[in-house]
């Protein structure tokens, strides 16, 4: 055994007196092993006999942070290394981190050199971003409250409208989904910012977190995307809410984060309609249908009613009512102002115009009235009053089908002179079909016909008793007749019956009836309804003229032999009140 060269020391270095305070040595004038300085210059000014490969030195208050820290001293006693607190990674074994041979990871940033810290964090970084997606947090999900309505708040001249109104007095709110960061913390449910449940979460066992406490609930508790936890929360008042005219406020806090949702209560009943009349109106000049008067295009329905119920603590966001006519336009009575929880809302001579292509002999309009729910996807049958009304004082007649524009005056008798007062002048609407030497059928829905009602009570102003008119001078027959339009040289010509009711089908006509066509100027009154000989040349009254072969109940084909006829036609129709026929027009 050799012996070892230097100071020979046969037990430990101590102090004398375990009580002694004092170091036993200095860690900087030893070779090698550990030392410890306050600058970076003291280090590199540690001296030859003193240094050692593999020597440790740690640098402590140098005024450059960046140069604190433990250093390793290389073989060639002189190059200091510093470890940086961590691991450098050298060269990648395969060289290449990952696939191929780049010295940088192109996914993690992996390179060579990196610290152990800056290995972590590139780790990290990579899992942040392939990680699944994480669940919504609480503040960005939303507080759903079933049923809620638009309506305006009663009292409120300027109609505020709130857009969250409904008639449960303990409503629920669920979020619209599960929240996740649900192992820790604690949910609270507070209404109108009283605490009214917490519940708080944890980490264990998945579902034991769900349950109730006082207003909340929290339920569906499950691991997200295999790597997180979430949950479902409700809140419900466990207290009728009466405070009808307020703002409530359900609110879910989970941490920092919250969800809320604001509600008013109302209490809509049903409403119901009384007072309800109706009557018509004549805008400028009374227009007359064969001597009748009747409400033309543009004249007025004026209806009245009472709503009752419209009003609770809320009303209707768009309107109290609505008229509804088949004769008119429809048309909504809008809101009123400054109304107050009870309140009846009247409407007074509320115009409703009456549109083109109707008929009727008693008008009628049916009358819709809402509470504040109606109209709304909310709404349920009892949410709307109905009602219908006619005439208050009479029937009201409209008419806005017949054209008495189509029709000449027809004359007296069988053969009528044309002109000079007598057939074939301008119609006039407006004369009584009563008057002596009028024997004139009716106009009536756009269809000619005997004339048989009585309408002396009608309103707004009175009719003529047609239910027993003067019969014609010729068998009892009241007429039409019509233009339909000009001939040049021919010896014959067509038309047809438009609209027939009550016809037999073939081309003649038995019992009270009679067809005629003059062509003025040229012949008298041909008889259509009387077969052509087949001889002759039809020119005087009575002379029968129609072609029957060619002719059927509703298509008429008259022959002038052979003589050709120039000049304006003249058709002549009628029948007695025991025939019971109808047509609209003549067509040429």
């Amino acid at each position: 055994m050799a012996e070892n060269l230097g100071t020979h020391v046969i037990a430990k270095i101590v102090t004398p007196d375990d009580q002694d305070a004092f170091a036993t040595h200095d860690a900087n004038t030893g070779e090698g092993g550990f030392h410890q300085v306050t600058t970076e210059a003291e280090m590199l000014a540690i001296t030859t006999e003193r240094r050692k490969a593999g020597m440790e030195c740690r640098v402590t208050g140098d005024p450059t942070s960046s140069k604190n820290g433990k250093y390793i001293l290389q073989n060639d006693l002189t190059t200091w290394v510093k470890e940086n607190n961590a691991l450098v990674l050298g060269n990648p074994p395969d060289n290449g981190w990952g696939k191929g041979n780049t010295t940088t990871h192109p996914l993690t940033g992996f390179s060579t050199g990196n610290s152990l810290e800056e290995f972590v964090d590139h780790i990290a970084t990579y899992l942040d971003c392939t990680a699944p997606t994480p669940p919504p947090l609480l503040s960005d999900l939303q507080l759903l409250i079933p049923n809620l309505y638009p309506a305006n708040k009663q009292s409120e001249a300027a109609h505020v409208l709130h857009s969250n109104v409904q008639t449960e007095i303990q409503p629920i709110g669920t979020v619209n989904g599960k929240f996740g960061d649900a192992k820790s913390g604690s949910v609270k449910a507070l209404i109108d910012t009283i605490l009214k449940g917490t519940i708080p979460l944890t980490a264990g066992v998945i579902g034991d977190d769900n349950g109730t406490d006082i207003a909340l609930t929290l339920f569906g508790e499950e691991v997200f995307n295999d790597i997180y936890q979430q949950i479902g929360a409700a809140i419900q008042s466990t207290v009728p809410l009466f405070l009808n005219n307020i703002e409530h406020t359900y609110r879910l806090e989970h941490n920092s984060e919250f969800v809320e949702s604001n509600f008013y209560i109302d209490n809509p009943t049903q409403p119901s309609l009384i007072n309800l009349g109706l009557i018509g109106e004549h805008l400028g000049f009374t227009r007359f249908v064969s001597g009748v008067p009747t409400l033309s295009i543009g004249d007025s329905l004026k209806t009245t009613f009472t709503l009752i119920n419209a009003v609770s603590w809320y009303y209707n966001v768009l309107t109290f009512g609505r008229v509804e006519s088949a004769y008119t336009n429809n048309a909504d009575t809008g809101l009123q102002t400054g109304k107050n929880n009870g309140d009846n809302v009247t409407f007074t001579d509320f115009v409703t115009s009456v549109i083109n292509g109707v008929y009727t002999e008693n008008a009628s309009v049916n009358i819709k009235g809402y509470n504040s729910r109606a109209l709304t996807n909310q709404a349920i049958p009892t949410d709307v009053a109905s009602g219908t009304t006619t005439g208050t004082l009479g029937a009201i007649r409209i008419d806005t089908i017949s054209d008495e524009t189509i029709r000449l005056t027809s004359g007296q008798g069988q053969f009528p002179l044309v002109g000079g007062g007598g057939a074939g002048q301008a119609f006039n609407s407006s004369a009584d079909l009563n008057t002596a030497g009028n024997e004139e059928l009716q106009l009536v829905n756009g269809r000619f016909v005997y004339p048989s009602v009585d309408y002396s009570h009608n309103t707004p102003i009175a009719g003529p008793d047609y239910s027993n008119v003067p019969v014609g001078t010729h068998l009892g027959i009241r007429w039409a007749t019509f233009d339909i339009g000009n001939i040049a040289g021919q010896t014959s010509v067509s038309f047809s019956i438009a609209g027939s009711v009550g016809f037999n089908g073939s081309p003649l006509e038995s019992g009270s009836f009679a067809l005629f066509i003059k062509i003025v100027g040229q012949t008298g009154w041909l008889d259509t309804n009387a077969p052509y000989p087949g001889a002759g040349n039809p020119s005087s009254d009575g002379d029968a003229a129609l072609d029957v072969g060619n002719s059927t109940a509703s298509f008429k084909r008259v022959t002038f032999g052979i003589i050709p006829r120039t000049g304006k036609v003249l058709v002549r129709i009628g029948w007695a009140a025991s025939e019971n026929k109808k047509i609209t027009r003549i067509d040429y």
